[in-house]
């Protein structure tokens, strides 16, 4: 229901003795919560006889829930719920955050509503949007920004140096929600004059180890407000440092030093200094102070004269540790695996007796990527290695370095790597059935067999399905039970053991299938089973017709396969059947298989359609007279080899009629109809009815009396009718119907021998197709005569309804005034006592006082309602000293 909107929930039952009724509310704010506890419902439940109903009205998004009613007496008694679910506009959105302020642009983002307001079979996605609004803090008004479905929006062409709030609000089919906000957000920039070395550092080499002091220094363009940072070859410097090593900072943090006095062997290498973005390094180098990688090669001497010359050369073969590995590769990758691999570093470092698969390994670590630290993985002596036990929807860095007997090179890492899929969960699984094995039997000695279908078309959109998860409920039952908790199920069957479930219980299924990606919506419920000997008839009512009223007994019977746990319930025709007489009796054998009406002498009264209805089986039949399709010429024929004789005797069968034909409605005024229909195919007069027709009446008489129509109506919403009118007629007008409701007419056809049953038409609407009219518009005021005393002074008002709305919205059929003084805000109606159907009234002034300013305004009225109040007339005083004001 729509907030706002009223209905009336009714529940027939039949019970004896006297039951208890109790109705309940478990509040529910969405249709994915959980239930909360029970209470009483805000509305006033009511009990008639045989009907309780729970009128709504004015219902909320608070309303929304299970509405129960308990209805129970000494012999047991019976639950009926309602799910109320309330359409409305939904709430606020929550958690605003702006983000991401670059001074001209942010990133707004919110997460949805408590309450969305939407149909459960409405998705988020499609039923919800949010409007987005800014402004700039020192200002009222806001304008639009954008429409969008998603839970954020990059909002851009901002200014610098200004202040703004951000709003969004959400919106569906009801409504729209109002405005959160954020707090003011400033994009005034936190730097002044860019940070830069203004004088970076410079590599330095010296030829030999000397006691002069060496000194490694940089300056910055301003003093960085965070503190810098001192590394050699890539690794902080530690704290504590030799004596003989001193960091320096001048010039109020803008230039920065290291000195070393004097410099050593060990102090050479990679020195850089760090700071916010800023990186500057250089290195301290010492000419040919010890080998290095880069020095192995060829060295040749040449010794030459004039007799002639001589070449030695020498190999330089350089044992270090590694370079990096090179060409870093995640490939295979399935979401929680990949298969990293690389080539060899391009300096080994190895002596040439040493081959490359026994002097080099490789050591693997990896790390999420919004992680500092990592972990290890593997060592190996191969260029790839499989990495596994990963995480879907992470993203990691995988690194390498190789290590031969000297020591162990630094980590090459790769970029990030996502193990995002390429799919989403697959899709609900359908045609899910099950099916009790055998049909008949023990409960112990019975299984489930559940088989569902897994849509083919989207196995390799959404990827492999791994396992499928198998829920049950009771059918009158909201809440669903995961029974596949102690299996693995990975085909579209399974065997439900039902060692801890109940008989007689109609249970239904759903399945959720699940791949690397997560889990599917649950299917649709299956069709729900029983356990145990299930409860059919295995000898239904059959109908059954009698030649004529006799005092021998007629039976109607059926049989059951089993004794039913609730009790059975006969009706007639539609009806629960009430008391009986002494002629008519209601059986039960067999412990309750076997359910018989006994009647001893059978009357016209008790023809009909008899149903017997137990738990959700029933079975119905018919017992019937030979009647009037029994009607129609009999004829015989005697004959001999000397000729023939035949007689003919028509039969005809006096009963009440059949029902009315081609019942019409028309002349739908709202307030009235006109109801009209033809009569009965079969009216069961004898041939000495006379039948005349006018345009204006019928007259149906003769041996089985006049014939006349029984007319009755109800609202739709409602099973009782209530009676209209008797007539003779084709038609009828009935009138005092109220504007907006729906309403069903029904008419029966009577004549002597009975009534038949009610024909009735479809639900007939009595909505207008227009709504109130338009505001009357330029009210004036005129006292009259101006210059007078009050006692002999009226005014006279009047004003203009607009000529366009009339046709769309229906005639005017009445006026409303009101007034007040002009220094006051409380209207006042003054024509309680008149009726005013012109633009114009005079009103006395009787009630009325000397010497203040009385304004006016005026509402018009349909058959719809009434419009707005018209805007307030000028202002009018009373008196010998009155005036217009305008």
């Amino acid at each position: 229901m729509k907030a706002g909107e009223a209905a009336v929930f009714e529940i027939p039952f039949v019970a004896s003795p006297k039951p208890t009724v109790t109705w309940s509310w478990r509040p529910r704010t969405r249709p994915d919560a959980e239930l909360g506890s029970a209470q009483t419902p805000r509305f006033k439940a009511d009990v008639v006889s045989g009907l309780t109903s729970l009128p709504v009205s004015k219902v909320k998004r608070e309303d929304a829930g299970e509405y129960s009613v308990v209805i129970s007496n000494e012999l047991g008694e019976v639950t009926v719920s309602i799910e109320l679910i309330v359409l409305d506009k939904p709430s606020v959105p929550r958690n605003l955050v702006a983000s991401d302020n670059t001074g001209e642009s942010v990133l707004f983002s919110w997460t949805e509503p408590e309450f969305l307001g939407l149909h459960p079979d409405v998705g988020v996605s499609d039923g919800l949007s949010y409007v987005v609004d800014m402004r700039e803090s020192n200002q009222r008004a806001s304008r639009s920004v954008t429409v969008t479905s998603e839970l954020n929006t990059l909002i851009d062409k901002l200014q610098v140096n200004k202040s703004y709030v951000f709003s969004v609000a959400a919106k569906n089919d009801v409504g729209q929600s109002e405005f959160a906000e954020t707090s003011p957000v400033s994009t005034k920039l936190e730097y002044g004059i860019p940070l830069e070395f203004i004088r970076p550092l410079t590599d330095i080499t010296v030829s030999a180890v000397t006691n002069e002091p060496v000194i490694l220094e940089c300056e910055l363009s301003r003093t960085p407000r965070d503190k810098i940072q001192w590394f050699k070859d890539g690794k902080a410097l530690p704290s504590r440092l030799s004596s003989r090593i001193k960091v320096e900072e001048l010039e109020n943090g803008k230039v920065h030093r290291i000195i070393f006095s004097p410099l050593t062997e060990e102090d050479l290498g990679v020195y850089s200094v760090k700071v916010e973005n800023l990186t500057s390094e250089a290195r301290v180098d010492m000419k040919m102070s010890k080998v290095k990688r880069e020095d192995a090669g060829e060295y040749s001497v040449v010794i030459s004269n004039e007799l002639g010359e001589v070449t030695v050369s020498i190999e330089l073969i350089v044992l270090d540790k590694p370079s990096v590995p090179r060409n870093l590769v995640a490939s295979d990758n399935t979401g929680e695996s990949v298969l990293f691999s690389w080539t060899e570093p391009e300096f080994l470092g190895l002596h040439p007796d040493v081959g490359v698969s026994d002097g080099l390994s490789y050591v693997v670590e990896m790390r999420e990527s919004n992680q500092r630290a990592s972990r290890s993985v593997t060592v190996t002596s191969e260029l790839n290695t499989l990495i596994d036990k990963l995480q879907v929807n992470k993203s990691y860095v995988f690194s390498v370095a190789a290590k031969n007997d000297v020591g162990q090179s630094e980590f090459a890492e790769t970029s990030p790597v996502s193990t995002k899929l390429e799919y989403g969960p697959p899709s609900s699984p359908v045609n899910v059935k099950a099916v009790v094995n055998p049909p008949k039997a023990s409960i112990k000695d019975q299984t489930i067999e559940l088989t569902w279908e897994q849509p083919t078309d989207q196995v390799s959109a959404s990827g492999p399905v791994t396992n499928f998860y198998i829920e049950l409920k009771p059918e009158d039952s909201t809440r669903w039970q995961d029974v596949s908790a102690d299996f693995t199920i990975t085909e579209p069957h399974f065997t439900l053991p039902t060692d801890k479930l109940q008989e007689f219980v109609s249970y239904e299924f759903r399945v959720t299938s699940e791949n690397k990606a997560g889990k599917s919506k649950p299917s649709s419920p299956s069709n729900a089973v029983q356990l145990g000997v299930p409860l059919e008839f295995i000898r239904p009512l059959t109908d059954l017709t009698v030649d004529k009223v006799t005092n021998e007994p007629v039976i109607l019977e059926c049989e059951l396969s089993r004794t039913p746990r609730d009790k059975v319930q006969w009706l007639k025709d539609g009806k629960p059947i009430g008391r009986l007489p002494d002629r008519v009796t209601i059986e039960e054998l067999e412990n309750g298989k076997i359910h018989r009406v006994k009647f001893t002498s059978l009357m016209d009264d008790d023809l009909g359609v008899y149903s017997l209805r137990v738990e959700k089986l029933s079975s119905e039949c018919r017992l019937d007279m030979k009647g009037e399709e029994d009607a129609g010429d009999y004829t015989v024929v005697i004959s001999n080899e000397l000729g023939e004789v035949s007689v003919t005797i028509q039969m005809i069968v006096i009963d009440k009629p059949s029902v009315p034909r081609d019942l019409e409605v028309s002349e739908n005024s709202g307030e009235s109809v006109l109801l009209s229909w033809k009569e009965p195919e079969f009216v069961g007069l004898s041939t000495t009815t006379t039948t005349t027709t006018t345009a204006t009446d019928v007259n149906v008489s003769g041996a089985g009396g006049l014939l006349e129509y029984v007319v009755e109506m109800r609202e739709s919403s409602q099973r009782a009718g209530r009676g209209v009118s008797k007539t003779s007629e084709l038609s009828v007008r009935i009138d005092d119907l109220q504007i907006n409701k729906s309403y069903v007419f029904s008419v029966a056809a009577k004549n002597d021998v009975g009534q038949s049953d009610f024909a009735e038409t479809k639900p007939i609407s009595t909505k207008l197709d227009y709504g109130p009219p338009s505001s009357p518009v330029n009210v004036k005021a005129v006292v009259n005569p101006p210059k007078a005393s009050i006692k002999d002074q009226t005014i006279e008002l009047t004003w203009e309804q607009p000529t366009d709305q009339v046709s769309a919205s229906g005639p005017v059929t009445n006026f409303y005034i009101e007034l007040k003084p002009e220094d006051s805000t409380r209207w006042q109606d003054v024509s309680a006592d008149f009726t005013i159907t012109e633009p114009h009234f005079t009103l006395p002034t009787d009630k009325l006082q000397e010497f203040v300013s009385y304004e006016f305004r005026v509402t018009s009225e349909n058959k719809a309602g009434k419009s707005k109040p018209s805007s307030p007339s000028n202002a009018i005083r009373l008196g010998s000293s009155s005036t217009l004001k305008y």
